[in-house]
């Protein structure tokens, strides 16, 4: 009886550690993805500054126009 008792206690630890082994692999596998993602949205945040910086640029360009253009039909 005790042995039957410890044989169904093995087994069951025995599922449950891989049970765990799985999800660890998961656990690893989505930290990657995870960090990916993080690297990707980094990047877009960069992009995103460098297109303002841009479009500064480009609005004292057409400021400046518009003050020369205002400057002739005076």
């Amino acid at each position: 009886m005790a042995d039957e008792l410890l044989d169904f206690y093995k087994e069951r630890f025995n599922r449950t550690d891989a049970k765990l082994d799985r999800i660890a692999d998961a656990l690893d596998a989505m930290t990657l993805r995870l960090a990916s993602i993080e690297q990707k949205v980094a990047f877009i945040g960069t992009d995103i500054a460098r297109i303002d910086t841009r479009l500064d640029g480009f609005e004292r360009r057409l400021q400046h126009i518009e003050k020369r253009l205002d400057s002739i039909d005076a």
